[in-house]
Order: C-alpha cells, then sequence, then structure tokens
C-alpha cells in the first residue's frame, strides 16, 4: 500500500518484540507493494527488519519456502522469520534496485534448483515462475536457468502466454477490489485507480508482442518442444 494503515503502530511493534523475542525500538511504514502494509521494523542495535502485514496469511506458502530455507538449505530464498513459538506469520521480500545481471544470474540458478524438486514442492509449471522475468533481460535469466538444469529443459509459450493474460485479469480484480471494497482511504484509491488505468482496456496487441518475444528467446535457447 502506499498510504499507511489508520492501527496503532506501538501496539503493532510490540507486538513484534513479543512474537519474535527481538529488541524492537522502533518501525517505520514503507509505501511499497499494493495489497498489504510494509513497515520497517529497528532494533536496538540498529539492525533491521522487514514486516509485511496484510489481512490474509498464506500459510500454505510460507510452509513451502520455509522448508526450502532451513530443510532444503537453499540460502537464496527469502523465508519468514519464525516467531517464538515455531509459526510463521510474517513474509519478506527483497527490497531495493532492480536486479544487475549477476543477481539475475543467481535468481535463475535458485530457480533451476528449485524446479529439480518437482515431485514434492512444484504445483504448478516452470513457466509461472519465469514469466516474471520475460523482459528486456530475459536472456539473462533463460541462460542461468538452462545452464543448470540437469534434466533438461522444455518450455511452452502457451503456458507464458496463459500466465501474461492471467495477470493482467488478475490486476483489474485487484485493483477494482481494492476500490470498491477494500479502500478506507481516498488517497489510496487514487493512487490504485490511476494504476488500473494500464490494464484498462487490456492492450492485446502489447501482450501478443510480448509472448511473440518470449517465443522467440524459447527458439534461440532451444527449449521449445520438438
Amino acid at each position: 500500500m502506499k498510504v499507511d494503515n489508520a492501527f496503532d503502530k506501538t501496539e503493532l511493534l510490540q507486538h513484534l518484540k513479543t512474537a519474535y523475542a527481538l529488541p524492537l525500538q522502533s518501525i517505520t511504514f514503507l509505501p511499497e507493494g499494493e495489497d498489504s502494509y510494509g513497515y520497517i521494523a529497528t532494533s536496538e542495535t540498529g539492525e533491521k527488519y522487514f514486516a509485511k502485514a496484510s489481512t490474509s496469511v498464506p500459510d500454505i506458502c510460507l510452509q513451502y519456502v520455509s522448508l526450502l530455507r532451513y530443510r532444503c538449505d537453499i540460502s537464496g530464498v527469502v523465508a519468514p522469520l519464525e516467531t517464538s513459538d515455531g509459526r510463521s506469520r510474517w513474509d519478506l521480500w527483497k527490497v531495493g534496485k532492480d536486479f544487475t545481471d549477476a543477481e539475475l544470474d543467481q535468481t535463475a540458478a535458485l530457480l533451476a534448483t528449485i524446479h529439480l524438486c518437482t515431485n514434492e514442492i512444484d504445483t504448478r509449471p516452470a513457466e509461472k515462475d519465469l514469466v516474471a522475468f520475460t523482459g528486456e533481460r530475459f536472456d539473462v535469466v533463460l541462460d542461468g536457468y538452462v545452464e543448470r538444469k540437469r534434466n533438461g529443459v522444455t518450455l511452452h509459450v502457451d503456458i507464458f502466454g496463459f500466465y501474461i493474460y492471467e495477470w493482467t485479469l488478475n490486476e483489474i480484480r485487484d485493483y477494482s477490489t481494492k476500490i470498491l471494497f477494500k479502500n478506507k482511504d481516498t488517497q489510496q484509491n487514487e493512487y490504485d485507480w490511476e494504476s488500473l488505468q494500464d490494464y484498462l482496456p487490456p492492450n492485446r496487441e502489447l501482450m501478443e508482442d510480448g509472448i511473440a518475444a518470449i517465443q522467440g528467446t524459447l527458439d534461440k535457447y532451444g527449449v521449445l518442444p520438438k
């Protein structure tokens, strides 16, 4: 969210201190994200933590990322800190500048590692994760992904296309839901209304151009179905 919630931050800070047994001293709103409230909590010794407050917590997702980080020892996974009683109540994300090529390569390696464990943790196709990187530097990600995938790679442009269209429809749904039913702040409504205009009407030509570019990159790396 771009506008802070009205709930008591003193109470929130105390809750975090108790739940995580951390010597937190202050909490500051971070105007990032679209469907949750982000905060930077600072400890008495200067350590900083990112807390994401949301009305719904996808417990199964938090459990999966915790397993990847702590059981599979995949350090690139940003997992939620466990509370004192061993529960996951907050998710974490990377906040900062855009990825460098080296960081994109590391991300591709991480995805390739995760996708090796298809019998246990993959519930959707690899295209679902990779579609987030199908911009101008998609080749950087795909190069690292293909290099590290030991059992070969086959990717389907139609599945990429499905998730591109799904993303647009989800954005329309999410922004509309927030404007009509969730937001209690006029300024937040203005932010969301402005953001919604990027998807109304859906730019099918732009999406199809993007899908064609993806197909060209997949063909370049020889990962299309034979």
